[in-house]
């Protein structure tokens, strides 16, 4: 015999072949364990999952809040109330004029171009912020904030325009994108405006390829942006 086990007794070798019979057989129970534990487990987390959800949204009803908390909930809900409502909204439009206060910046729109009056709340921590969300030919068209230097750059897309021009608010970089998804072939439009502080970004996709005056109508929204220098 040859290996480790060539010095061995018969006694040896027969202990090893029985610890490894009890290893296997440990082995063979353990499969057949683990299974029901993680469903199990499955089983209890699911319904805990589903009750914290629940006592979440039902500790949102003020009527269940002041019964726990007494009556300090219903002042906090009163005076939260009266703090959004003297709040300035976001978006403000006049006319073709649309202003973000935040921002101190505007933009004219197109008539072709809906800007809407309300910005959707962000999600996470994010460097980035939303300052204009339009709609332009069934297709979504934005302005997004960015700080210096941490504006996104897009790779696997093939660039097939550039060129660049100034506005009130500082230089301007257009750049046409192309992306293929299977058959499809998407078109992005980004126009990024270095004021003096921020980066401001606006973007438009398409299928299919939008036509130079359906561009120009978007550029025309770009070129009409004007900021506060105080505040950038």
């Amino acid at each position: 015999m040859h290996g480790p086990m060539m010095n061995f007794s018969d006694e040896d070798r027969a202990e090893v072949a029985r610890i490894h019979a009890r290893v296997q057989k440990f082995k063979k129970w353990t499969r057949w364990l683990r299974a029901p534990f993680f469903l199990l487990v499955a089983l209890l987390t699911i319904p805990f999952i589903a009750l914290v959800a629940a006592a979440a949204y039902v500790g949102r009803i003020p009527q269940v809040r002041q019964l726990f908390h007494g009556r300090a909930t219903l002042f906090c809900d009163q005076f939260l109330k009266h703090i959004k409502a003297a709040e300035p909204k976001r978006i403000q439009i006049q006319g073709e004029v649309v202003s973000n206060t935040r921002h101190q910046c505007s933009i004219v729109a197109a008539k072709s171009v809906n800007v809407f009056p309300e910005l959707l709340p962000g999600k996470g921590f994010s460097p980035d912020e939303q300052v204009f969300d339009m709609k332009f030919a069934d297709n979504g068209f934005s302005c997004t904030a960015y700080p210096p230097g941490r504006a996104p750059i897009w790779g696997g897309v093939d660039i097939l325009e550039t060129r660049s021009f100034l506005t009130a608010a500082g230089s301007v970089a257009f750049e046409k994108h192309g992306t293929r998804t299977g058959k499809h072939k998407w078109f992005q439009y980004v126009w990024t405006t270095h004021a003096r502080r921020v980066v401001y970004r606006f973007r438009c996709s398409s299928e299919p390829e939008f036509t130079r005056e359906q561009i120009e109508t978007l550029e025309s929204v770009v070129r009409s942006f004007k900021t506060n220098d105080e505040r950038t």
